[in-house]
């Protein structure tokens, strides 16, 4: 656990004083055991009689200056262990965010929302704890225990082997138990994890299961959820209580098999000697008690440990260290494959190439393959086969964080944060003026409405933007990208949810925002694009047709059928 995740974010000098920090908790755990002894030679010296008259105060005396030497230790330890474990935590947080930034889509197949959200709230506290409090204190009680036995020993050997023999086998049959409950824990957390995850989706699907009345089966799916986790709770508490009471119990066994052996040796003038030495024993009993608990939360620190370690081993993509410069960018597709885990080639060998400053359109039935393109393109999945180039570079050679700005993707399905209509605007260039901000809300048409909400670009929206329409929530993604201001556009179904009445002034938006730009576009709205400099027509993940509008309707049966499709639909009318 020293090693762990946890403890490997901070440098060498933080490290030290870590090491350090720890020492003065072993130290504070040396102190009490010291107390113990210096208290129960008072009272010997007491009972015994004959002592010198300075010697009871002076015991005294000894007896507070460690305890004040104890209380310093205990809170410099205290201080430095949580100060450095909480700036450990906090770097680890953002070591898995920056890795789960990195890592392909086909990841979150297997790692859910549930089990991230678990490992970057439950299992990091746990491994926080841990590491600032019952670690150290686990080693401290260990000391105490050490010093006891050791005044034991002096007061009667026989009774310290006694019990320091019990204690040996006890920890022994301790071990082999432990993954037992390291099982126990295990069902916890993952039945934590898959509650978590339908706990998610219950929320986020809230509206649609009141709108359908499906409120009973939503229930009953909670419930089967909640019991999910209710059982990985029982298998863990089944497994962790038998082994606690063991523990305990074992403890107990040591003090009294300890007492028995100080009483068979007991020498005829050696009766305070047993006494004091079976108190000592019994001492014991009380950091025994804090070791077996901290035992127990380095197991669930253990499993916690093992959550982190398992998404930190995901591979990231393969990512380069070549810079994107600004400027024009021509995108190549090299006979691209892909399929979407063990499922057929979502797209099969596609090659073409959209030249700087061009308009490229994609189109195709639903499931052609159009927004995989667009994805592979954007580096969230990577090709099976073939390789994409910008500027005739792979993709994979640049750094992610440099290639991610040459992009403005503006998504069917827009996503806002629970934050300010600015915030969520400025997602596209933090570092951008306030009047930019108001600039590119002012060309995506969201201005006015954003100055008619009760607090301006202030106005906090609800959960993915729900306080706002459809609508608006397209246009406040149009801004974001307009303010990025990226050398590559891309708009995925991006009209589909524009307001009739602006539908020019969002035209004239995206007219702003392709202007000198390389863009692609997604659209069922073919009018959208009869203008693009070059439509590609996907069927089932093949390129089965390029061309301009007129060269398409001419040789492009798929294409014509689905212009004329779309032509039906807008002349259509209750």
């Amino acid at each position: 656990m020293q090693n762990g995740p946890l403890i490997v974010t901070l440098n060498k000098t933080e490290r030290g004083r870590f090491a350090s920090a720890a020492n003065l908790k072993l130290l504070d755990g040396v102190l009490a055991g010291l107390i113990a002894l210096v208290a129960f030679g008072a009272v010997i010296w007491a009972a015994r009689g004959g002592a010198p008259g300075w010697m009871i105060p002076a015991l005294v005396v000894a007896m507070l200056l460690l305890m004040v030497a104890r209380y310093w230790a205990g809170a410099a330890a205290m201080r430095q262990l949580y100060g450095l474990a909480f700036e450990a935590g906090t770097r680890l947080r953002h070591r898995l965010l920056r890795h789960l930034i990195r890592l392909p889509l086909s990841a979150f197949y297997t790692l859910h929302a549930g089990k991230v959200a678990q490992t970057l709230s439950e299992d990091m506290t746990w491994l926080e704890n841990q590491v600032s409090y019952f670690g150290p204190l686990a080693r401290a009680e260990v000391a105490s225990i050490l010093v006891l036995f050791i005044g034991t020993a002096f007061l009667s050997w026989p009774a310290a082997l006694a019990a320091a023999i019990t204690w040996a086998l006890g920890l022994l049959v301790l071990r082999k138990l432990s993954g037992m409950l390291a099982t126990g824990l295990r069902f916890r957390s993952d039945g934590m994890a898959e509650a978590s995850r339908h706990f998610m989706e219950y929320a986020e699907g809230i509206q649609v299961v009141r709108a359908f009345g499906s409120t009973s089966d939503a229930r009953r799916d909670y419930s089967k959820w909640v019991d999910v986790m209710r059982q990985g709770f029982r298998k863990s508490t089944a497994r962790n209580t038998p082994v606690v009471a063991l523990a305990f119990g074992l403890a107990m066994i040591s003090v009294g098999v300890g007492a028995f052996a100080a009483i068979v040796t007991l020498p005829d003038d050696g009766t305070l000697r047993a006494v004091g030495a079976i108190g000592l024993l019994t001492a014991t009993l009380i950091p025994a008690r804090s070791i077996i608990v901290a035992s127990s939360i380095k197991q669930v620190a253990r499993v916690a440990e093992d959550n982190v370690v398992k998404i930190l081993a995901l591979p990231e993509m393969e990512e380069g260290e070549a810079a994107a410069a600004e400027g024009p960018a021509r995108i190549t597709f090299e006979d691209v494959s892909f399929a979407y885990q063990d499922d057929d080639l979502a797209l099969e060998n596609v090659s073409f190439v959209a030249e700087p400053g061009s308009i490229t359109a994609i189109v195709g039935p639903s499931g052609s393959g159009k927004t995989t393109l667009a994805n592979l393109l954007l580096r969230f999945w990577e090709p099976h086969t073939g390789r994409i180039t910008l500027n005739d570079r792979d993709l994979r050679e640049y750094a992610i964080s440099s290639l991610s700005d040459r992009f403005a993707p503006v998504f069917q399905e827009t996503m806002l944060l629970r934050d300010t209509i600015e915030a969520n605007i400025r997602i596209g260039r933090p570092d951008a003026t306030q009047d930019a901000v108001i600039a590119a809300a002012k060309a995506a048409q969201i201005h006015d409405t954003v100055m008619q909400l009760p607090n301006g670009y202030a106005t906090k929206v609800g959960p993915g933007g729900q306080t706002l329409s459809g609508g608006e929530r397209q246009r406040l993604t149009i801004a974001r990208a307009l303010l990025k201001d990226a050398d590559i556009v891309i708009l995925d179904e991006a009209t589909s949810a524009r307001d009739p009445e602006n539908e020019r002034e969002i035209q004239l938006a995206f007219e702003a925002l392709a202007k000198g730009k390389t863009v692609f576009v997604i659209a069922h709205r073919l009018s959208t694009i009869v203008d693009a400099d070059q439509i590609l027509l996907l069927d089932q993940g093949r390129l089965v047709a390029a061309g301009t509008h007129n060269q398409l309707l001419k040789a492009a049966p798929l294409y014509k059928k689905l212009w004329d499709s779309y032509q039906a639909i807008t002349e259509w009318t209750l």
